[in-house]
């Protein structure tokens, strides 16, 4: 018997799991059972109080939580100087537990742009827990469409290439797709046709996919792609070299996410 096996305490950490998924709707994996039943317990209750202090939270703004300081406008800041005040702004951000993301290169100006104009008045819980953050992405405020819809359409390939129907599903638009030639399909149809592809295909070796462009007009994109794989029949064992230029058709989504409408891949009926 391990020298932190406490069954007691084990039974104990239970019974404050299954509260928490009752009360609080908590999910919980197999955990780890050589994890101490007193750390156990202690990371128990600090989902506890997590839960409790988001359920009486009040709203607040950003601008509040960080005690309303005053910025100066970035239209006074001369070059020179934004260094410093962006360092010390940030500074205090993260001495108030939030912590700001940028997934793309952003000039030190657009970042203090972002985070005093916008960031300040966007609403939050006024909840403060020791070791939590309170993080904020600039994508989800300023999408980058290009790199969305050109990523969008390299997972598909990615998901193609791999025989992988969980992530094609997953990108393909629901409500509404078309064949090559602009035709529309019955919803299902464009899934099937990859799956028939996928199926046809026992594995794809020498895979080559590299961006051409994409151009996007509000909610529709067109990607285009350089690809080339050898693909081995499933029957035949017979090694089928593919290559050629793959069009990816797209359209912005209610949530904002790129679905796939059209795919004229060499290869795919």
């Amino acid at each position: 018997m391990s020298v932190f096996d406490d069954p007691i305490q084990r039974a104990l950490n239970e019974a404050k799991k299954e509260e928490l998924r009752q009360k609080y709707g908590a999910a919980f994996s197999a955990g780890d059972p050589e994890l101490p039943p007193d750390i156990e317990s202690k990371w128990l209750s600090s989902i506890e109080e997590f839960e409790q202090k988001f359920e009486s939270a009040e709203t607040t703004t950003v601008r509040r939580f960080i005690g309303s300081p005053a910025f100066r406008p970035l239209g006074e800041i001369t070059p020179e100087e934004l260094e410093k005040e962006l360092g010390e702004l940030l500074e205090l951000l993260e001495a108030n537990d939030i912590l700001v993301h940028f997934g793309r290169e952003v000039s030190p100006a657009e970042t203090y742009r972002f985070i005093t104009e916008e960031l300040m008045d966007v609403e939050m819980e006024d909840v403060r827990i020791e070791g939590m953050t309170h993080n904020y992405v600039y994508e989800e405020f300023h999408p980058d469409d290009v790199e969305e819809a050109s990523s969008a359409a390299r997972d598909l390939l990615f998901g193609l290439l791999h025989r992988d129907m969980t992530i094609i599903w997953h990108l393909l638009s629901k409500d509404e797709t078309y064949d090559p030639f602009g035709i529309p399909l019955e919803p299902g149809e464009l899934e099937k046709r990859f799956r028939e592809f996928i199926d046809r295909t026992e594995a794809f070796t020498r895979a080559s996919v590299d961006l051409l462009d994409c151009t996007v007009d509000n909610d529709r994109a067109v990607v285009r792609l350089r690809t080339s794989w050898t693909a081995i029949a499933t029957n035949s064992m017979e090694l089928v070299p593919i290559a050629g230029e793959s069009v990816i058709r797209l359209k912005k989504g209610s949530s904002a996410e790129w679905g796939v409408v059209q795919a004229n891949i060499p290869g795919l009926q």
